[in-house]
């Protein structure tokens, strides 16, 4: 079975657990017989095979998950909330 992962990070750009967890799934499914691909962010667009698992990485702009910028406004944290409050595809999340 041919199975794409998207995460915003793939090994070896750890930043976190869910990093870590994509990888151990994509290695646990790959050992089961699946074809794996992960489509991840990155600084530039790249594919590469990391452990026999096909990475693509693409660049591209998330407003969640701006790191380094250092100078994000109140005003456009409290916009990106608002957006998950409302959201219907979040009704079960506690703030």
């Amino acid at each position: 079975m041919k199975i794409l992962l998207v995460n915003t990070f793939y090994y070896p750009e750890v930043k976190g657990g869910a990093e870590y967890s994509v990888k151990k799934l994509a290695e646990a499914l790959q050992a089961d017989g699946n074809e794996i691909t992960v489509l991840a962010s990155g600084n530039t667009d790249n594919d590469e095979i990391i452990d026999g698992i096909k990475v693509h990485r693409r660049k591209f702009h998330s407003i969640y998950h701006s790191y380094g910028n250092v100078n994000k406004n109140v005003i456009t944290m409290i916009f990106h909330r608002a957006l998950d409050f409302w959201n219907p595809m979040n009704r079960n999340i506690n703030y």
